[in-house]
C-alpha cells in the first residue's frame, strides 16, 4: 500500500462510509475505500439492520422543525445545535439520494412512525439475524457495486 494516493480515503465499508465514497467520487475525487471484511459480504452493522428508517423515532420525512424536536427530545438537549439542524432539514435529501443510487423501499402506512420507512424487502417477523437478501444487505449490495 505505500506510494498508495487518492483524494479521499474512506475507513470501513459500512453505509456511511460506502454513501461517502459514492458522493466523493460524484464530486470528482479519487476514492479509497478501506474495509478489513475479506469476505463478498462482509459483517458490518450496516448488513445486519432491521431496514427501518427513521429519526429519534419519527418519519424521516416529517417537517424539519418536529424532527429537530424529537431529537433534542431523545438527546435531552445534549445533540449539537448545528448538527441536530442539519440532520433535520436535510434527512429526506438522503433518502431521496439513496432511492436515486438503487437502494429499494418502502412506505407503510398506518403503522408506527419508527416503521413507516423501510427498506426492501423488508425483515421478516420474527426473532434472529436473518438478514441476508433482506432490504439492509440488499441496500449494502446496491451501494457496494456503485461504489
Amino acid at each position: 500500500m505505500a506510494g498508495l494516493t487518492c483524494d479521499v480515503l474512506v475507513v470501513g465499508g459500512g453505509l456511511a462510509g460506502l454513501s461517502c465514497a459514492i458522493r466523493a467520487a460524484e464530486q470528482g475525487l479519487d476514492v479509497v475505500v478501506l474495509e478489513r471484511g475479506e469476505e463478498e459480504l462482509y459483517a458490518c452493522n450496516s448488513r445486519y439492520a432491521n431496514g427501518f428508517i427513521n429519526i429519534a423515532s419519527e418519519y424521516i420525512h416529517s417537517p424539519s422543525a418536529k424532527l429537530r424536536g424529537v431529537i433534542d427530545k431523545q438527546t435531552y438537549g445534549f445533540a449539537d445545535p448545528e448538527l441536530a439542524q442539519t440532520l433535520a432539514d436535510h434527512a429526506g435529501q438522503a433518502i431521496t439520494w439513496l432511492r436515486a443510487q438503487g437502494v429499494r423501499m418502502v412506505e407503510i402506512h398506518g403503522g408506527s412512525p419508527i416503521r413507516r420507512t423501510v427498506l426492501a424487502p423488508p425483515p421478516y417477523n420474527r426473532p434472529g439475524l436473518d438478514w441476508l437478501n433482506r432490504g439492509a444487505d440488499q441496500m449494502m449490495r446496491v451501494l457496494t457495486r456503485n461504489c
